[in-house]
């Protein structure tokens, strides 16, 4: 079985909600999934997965929306 990290999980988290809800506030974001660090996943995009749209606001990449479909 394939390891997964806790801050991929997060990241996991953090893209299925942007994926269901479309664009939002990370404030909205880490209310939403529990993601504490959910600004600096957001922020950093370690696996490419978020694009920012404007000042606070990030949605997700396609290859976020892929990531959180092969993991159904």
């Amino acid at each position: 079985t394939k390891l997964v990290t806790a801050y991929r999980q997060d990241a996991m988290k953090c893209a299925k909600h942007l994926v269901n809800i479309g664009q939002s506030r990370i404030r909205d974001v880490k209310a939403a999934t529990s993601v504490d660090r959910a600004a600096n996943i957001l922020r950093d995009n370690v696996y490419g997965w978020f694009c920012k749209v404007e000042r606070g606001v990030y949605a997700v990449t396609d290859d976020g929306a892929t990531a959180v479909k092969a993991m159904v």
